[in-house]
């Protein structure tokens, strides 16, 4: 966190995004009792913020004195845990885990604690799975003003909707991200047609619900693909080898190229991913990934840890949801656009890997349903099994019987 935004915060008022406190949580007393209740109280935090409807990220502040809602004196703290501590303590009692992350910030000469909520990445509010302090199990906690409630079956209700559109806008925000990229390409072809579209650019991004930061990053991509083609000096290929053996020599350094470019950025985003788990650094990479051809493979990548959240959470509904969300290729509109067999074989085999890497990912979330489970998922998953992905043979599809196998063992 910049200091920039440390003295935003403080100089906003308490509300439903915002807490002021003097103290960090005493983690550490001796009594048994105390430390359960500070425990359960930090639950309570976190929990009220992350289920409350909002636009943005919200924030607890440590080591603030307050008064009417008012930053009145900045006192620090003087200890603060690690952030891992923090979410190892509430990563077994509460479902969905919320994403959230400790700041530390010197201003002034002191230290300040800052844990920032981030926006939900499920489409139902955190609950704790037991009674646990002064929490109770399954009951909603949201902010009502600067103090933190038990949410009334209305605005829980209302919780549940404003979850249902997050999600909603979530995916519509990527997906129309490559409507936004292919303007962007084409304006980038002419730069009297681009200076004319700049604005248009902005405008589309704000419409699908990206920020001016994020279109301005998106344009530099771009911009860097399209220069990269013009690095190498071609007239001195020309001097030296020729113009046959130019071009050969070209598509080979640009397939290299692309290929160490799609392994080198697979590879931070494996460590991105390993390093931070929420929702926004699974939306952000999604946008960067276009800066490479193998897109993807890369948004496969990024599915494959959503899942891997949406399990760890038994959150078996959204991982399905995830694993639809990467459509397959449409094999008979290419063969319609495509005369030759060899390019009928390689699209064969492309929508074969993607129908295998697909079923793949089914059986690992159904293998990790139980009997209960599948009651409780209803008709949500009888649907999804019983049509499994098929695999192509010629030009005939086969059925691959793994799900039904599946359904079958959790309805006999």
């Amino acid at each position: 966190m910049t200091i920039e935004k440390f003295q935003e915060l403080i100089e906003s008022s308490e509300g439903k995004t915002l807490d002021f406190k003097t103290e960090f949580y005493d983690f550490d007393t001796d009594s048994d009792v105390k430390k359960k209740n500070y425990v359960s109280e930090f639950i309570k935090d976190i929990l009220s913020i992350y289920n409350t409807q909002r636009e943005g990220n919200g924030y607890l502040i440590f080591g603030v004195l307050e008064k009417n809602g008012k930053a009145i004196d900045l006192v620090g703290v003087s200890n603060l845990p690690d952030d891992a501590v923090l979410q190892d303590k509430l990563k077994d009692k509460v479902k969905p885990v919320p994403d959230f992350i400790l700041h530390q910030v010197e201003f002034e000469g002191k230290k300040f604690g800052i844990i920032e909520i981030y926006l939900p990445s499920f489409n139902s509010p955190s609950m704790a799975i037991r009674d646990f302090g002064n929490i109770k199990k399954d009951e909603v906690y949201i902010r009502k003003g600067s103090t933190k409630a038990k949410a009334t079956p209305e605005e829980t209700k209302r919780v549940y909707e404003w979850l249902e559109e997050l999600e909603h806008t979530r995916k519509r925000k990527v997906e129309n991200k490559d409507q936004l990229i292919e303007f962007i390409d084409e304006s980038l072809k002419d730069d009297s047609v681009f200076d004319l579209a700049n604005s248009m650019i902005f405008e589309r991004g704000r419409e699908i619900g990206l920020t001016d930061d994020e279109v301005q990053i998106l344009i530099i991509q771009r911009t860097k693909i399209k220069n990269a083609l013009f690095e190498i000096d071609v007239r001195v290929f020309v001097i030296l080898l020729g113009i046959g053996l130019l071009v050969a020599v070209y598509f080979i350094v640009a397939a290299v190229l692309e290929n160490n470019t799609s392994n080198k950025f697979r590879e931070k985003v494996e460590l991105l991913l390993s390093k931070n788990k929420s929702q926004q650094a699974r939306d952000s990479l999604m946008l960067m990934a276009t800066e490479i051809d193998n897109f993807s493979e890369i948004k496969k990548l990024i599915i494959e840890h959503e899942i891997d959240d949406y399990l760890h959470n038994n959150d078996f509904k959204n991982a399905i949801k995830s694993l639809n969300w990467h459509s397959l290729p449409n094999v008979k509109t290419s063969f319609a656009q495509s005369s030759s067999t060899n390019s009928k074989e390689a699209i064969v085999r492309g929508y074969n890997q993607e129908a295998n890497w697909r079923n793949t990912n089914a059986t690992r979330i159904f293998n990790e349903i139980s009997l209960s489970d599948s009651a409780e998922l209803g008709d949500y998953i009888i649907d999804f099994i019983i049509a499994p992905t098929a695999f192509y043979q010629g030009d005939s599809l086969v059925l691959d019987s793994t799900r039904i196998r599946k359904m079958r063992e959790l309805i006999k």
